[in-house]
């Protein structure tokens, strides 16, 4: 399979819960990478990961690449994802619930910019 053909979805796992998308990351990064287990090693793996989709963003932005170009969205996705596999692995090795962490952050969030930032704006 070349690097820009998308695995049939009947090979794919069957991933329903980000929970269950955590633990297959840890479980596959254990098994391809079993020196690397470390969350230095995963925060520079997503920092890099990261940089490489800004890049791919500001090339779209810039005109240089077109997002209906089914390989520029392609590798623009890929990037995207290898930004979760190293974010779960990191909440694999600190043992966080990404779910929960999530929903405590929107509440967090609600409170602060619901209402289009109205509430901070009158606190201001």
């Amino acid at each position: 399979m070349s690097t820009t053909e998308q695995p049939r979805v009947s090979s794919l796992p069957s991933l329903t819960t980000l929970a269950e998308i955590v633990q297959q990351c840890h479980d596959d990064s254990i098994r391809w990478f079993p020196e690397c287990h470390e969350v230095i090693h995963h925060t520079l793996g997503l920092t890099g990961e990261a940089g490489e989709f800004a890049n791919k963003v500001k090339k779209l932005h810039r005109g240089t690449d077109d997002i209906h170009d089914a390989r520029t969205r392609y590798e623009l996705v890929m990037e995207l994802a290898d930004v979760l596999i190293y974010t779960a692995n990191i909440a694999a090795l600190l043992k966080v619930d990404l779910a929960k962490a999530y929903a405590q952050k929107r509440m967090i969030n609600e409170r602060r910019f619901g209402n289009s930032g109205e509430a901070e704006q009158a606190s201001d």
